[in-house]
């Protein structure tokens, strides 16, 4: 048979079998950092969108309305 509460034959957890607990985090005010020379993943996720619909000459329907209705990347 098993226990009314399965949760009461679990025994507790060592918290010292883990090591000594991570200093506390500093966080970064004003919210994450600007990319500086790294991989923009907004600007490649747009370029591949306007890539897949010159390719597909997606002009009609709902993924073309879709994509007509998303800002183009500006100078380039």
């Amino acid at each position: 048979m098993f226990p009314s509460n399965p949760l009461q034959t679990i025994r507790p957890i060592n918290p010292e079998a883990f090591g000594p607990p991570a200093p506390p985090q500093q966080q970064m005010p004003g919210g994450p950092p600007p990319p500086q020379g790294g991989f923009n993943a907004e600007q490649y996720l747009l370029n591949k969108v306007m890539e897949l619909k010159k390719s597909r000459g997606m002009g009609s329907g709902a993924l073309g309305n879709l994509m007509a209705a998303m800002p183009t990347p500006e100078g380039g």
